[in-house]
């Protein structure tokens, strides 16, 4: 049997692209390119063939789906922020970052020890427990006359507002999140060896259930238009983990790296954000 090599690349979408859909139009031939900037024969294109689910995508469908990731990948971002936009879930976690510095600076500063007690309680509560604005300032109110207390209130309920991150699954950034993400399929012209799109698409589907069944696959694009002798294969699918709901691919990756090479202490298991220039480099 004759051995070839098969080249992998990857591409990844991040949080902070303003258009994540870019590879998604380039792949369907939806882009608007000068000449000079294709890479492709566009009289060739209609060669072209989009998998989806296993089945031929017709191109006057292309658009659609073209919609359909897209709202896919808005939702999942939603999802993963309880429903919130990021802007608003950022401004959550600085009240409530300037809340717990009020917190602590109260209980230093107490007048009374039932205070100083109260606050302290109030301070473990934060990012763990609800915070309920009207029992809490019920018992405060208990102590007797409380010195500043409108801002005490204010600060109270505020944290009760930010009960809302307790729903958040991933309380980070996205701007640094693989939203998704693209193998690109190639074979060396040296080999001297042609895949059918069929073929492709049965290998990358293989290829995805075995290592990413966690992350959905929105297509493949086999691309006759470039080299129609030798088609290579686009396959994107969603950086969003439906097993820890979580946009975590890189921190997959690196694992399967782990399990692959059968070193499950490599870089002492630290997740891809942790990992240093040059570890990344090896």
């Amino acid at each position: 049997m004759k051995q070839i090599r098969l080249l992998c690349r990857t591409a990844h979408t991040y949080g902070f692209h303003k258009n994540k859909t870019g590879f998604d139009k380039h792949n369907f031939r939806l882009d608007e390119l000068a000449p000079e900037e294709r890479n492709y024969s566009p009289e060739l294109s209609p060669n072209n063939v989009i998998y989806r689910q296993g089945k031929p995508v017709e191109p006057s469908q292309l658009t659609d789906l073209l919609a359909e990731i897209e709202a896919d990948q808005h939702n999942k971002l939603k999802q993963v922020k309880g429903g919130m936009s990021d802007k608003y879930v950022g401004e959550l976690n600085l009240a409530r970052s300037k809340s717990k510095s009020k917190l602590k600076k109260w209980v230093e500063n107490a007048s009374n020890p039932l205070e100083r007690d109260f606050f302290n309680e109030l301070l473990a509560k934060v990012g763990i427990d609800k915070i309920h604005a009207k029992t809490e300032l019920k018992r405060l109110s208990s102590f007797g006359k409380i010195k500043r207390y409108n801002n005490k209130k204010k600060t109270i309920h505020k944290l009760e507002e930010c009960n809302k991150l307790l729903t958040v699954n991933d309380n980070g950034s996205m701007s640094l999140k693989v939203i998704s993400s693209e193998k690109i399929f190639k074979i060396p012209d040296k080999h001297g060896i042609s895949i059918s799109a069929e073929d492709w698409n049965r290998l990358i589907d293989q290829f995805h259930n075995k290592f990413y069944s966690d992350y959905d696959a929105y297509y493949t694009a086999i691309h006759l238009d470039e080299k129609a002798e030798n088609p290579h294969a686009h396959h994107r699918l969603s950086g969003y983990n439906n097993t820890t709901r979580q946009f975590d691919l890189p921190d997959h990756e690196l694992n399967l790296v782990r399990k692959l090479y059968n070193k499950p202490d490599l870089f002492s298991s630290k997740k891809w954000s942790k990992l240093s220039p040059d570890e990344v480099e090896q």
